[in-house]
């Protein structure tokens, strides 16, 4: 591999964006209507679990990114759905 081709790679895999409050709650949205959807036996069983996510982001939907709470439960989420992740994806 050339040299400066070596170096050029290094430094873009090096550079990761950081996410925005909003894209990082987006994501966790996306991602447990995906989990829930490898769970789900019934189409009607997902839309009402759905909707149970969907009331539980919006209770927290006025909270301020900054503050303590809002990064304690995305935190959370995440934790969750990685002990929720489905064996066999």
């Amino acid at each position: 591999m050339n040299g400066s081709f070596k170096v050029a790679f290094d430094n873009y895999r090096m550079f990761q964006p950081s996410l925005t409050h909003k894209q990082i709650v987006c994501r966790l949205y996306k991602d447990s209507l995906r989990l829930l959807e490898s769970w789900a036996i019934d189409r009607n069983i997902f839309l009402d679990e759905a909707e149970k996510i969907r009331d539980r982001f919006d209770e927290n939907a006025n909270l301020d990114p900054a503050s303590g709470r809002a990064k304690f439960l995305v935190r959370e989420a995440a934790e969750l759905l990685e002990r929720k992740a489905h064996p066999d994806p």
